[in-house]
């Protein structure tokens, strides 16, 4: 009867699941319901789940469609919606801090319904990769490959990779894409300013046919690292 029970709950457990943690540095929480858990390598991540990392902290969630989530410093992220059944659909929100998002199986099958929310826009998705800030007086999105609609409560904007949109003092604006603007999601090594100069100027205009960051997603005991690279080999093709 033990072994019946033990089963049943593990089945529940794992039904649940949407995702799990791959890879963390420093410290995090993670609120379930009234509950408050440290966040683990390897622990489950469930819908209604909110992820908060502590200050230099930073950490990696993957979902069962395969996308891949960055979680920066002091950030708090919420996972509200996952479906991966008949019926995809994601929906996500950044309430504060910065992430970055490789779109798995669903943003492919159904990029209409895979979207995430900060507090001044919605982020809907057409096959990509990009990132986003949300702090108290500023909001940036930025796209990394691909392209990304940000639909806002008075217009609609369409990014395109290279680009990103800035909200501040109740407006919206296009910008070039800056590397810098976005270093708080980066795991691994400061940039200084030669740096990014190099990497806006050089390896920027390759981001429509190579990738620009790379994840290490870890099964090992190795530093989590999370970088530019100077990998230009393809990413999967764009299909919009």
């Amino acid at each position: 009867m033990r072994l019946i029970v033990l089963f049943l709950s593990l089945s529940m457990t794992l039904l649940a699941s949407i995702g799990q943690v791959t890879a963390l540095q420093g410290e995090a929480e993670l609120t379930r319901k009234s509950e408050q858990l440290n966040v683990t390598k390897g622990m489950q991540i469930e819908i209604n789940d909110n992820l908060t990392t502590q200050k230099h902290s930073k950490t990696q969630v993957i979902l069962n469609d395969e996308t891949i989530i960055t979680i920066g410093p002091s950030s708090s992220y919420f996972f509200q919606i996952f479906q991966d059944d008949n019926d995809p659909e994601v929906m996500m929100q950044l309430q504060h801090g910065f992430f970055k998002v490789i779109t798995g199986k669903i943003g492919k099958v159904a990029p209409q319904r895979f979207k995430i929310k900060t507090k001044a826009a919605t982020i809907g998705i057409r096959g990509t990769q990009f990132m986003a800030s949300v702090q108290n007086d500023e909001e940036k999105i930025g796209c990394i490959q691909g392209v990304i609609v940000v639909s806002t409560k008075d217009s609609e904007y369409t990014i395109k990779s290279g680009k990103m949109i800035i909200y501040k003092e109740k407006k919206w604006q296009i910008y070039d894409m800056q590397m810098k603007d976005f270093a708080p999601v980066m795991i691994g090594m400061p940039l200084n300013d030669q740096s990014h100069r190099f990497y806006t100027q050089h390896l920027l205009p390759t981001i429509e046919t190579g990738y620009i960051f790379q994840e290490q997603i870890l099964d090992t005991g190795e530093p989590f690292t999370f970088d530019f690279s100077s990998d230009n080999s393809q990413p999967p093709p764009y299909n919009p």
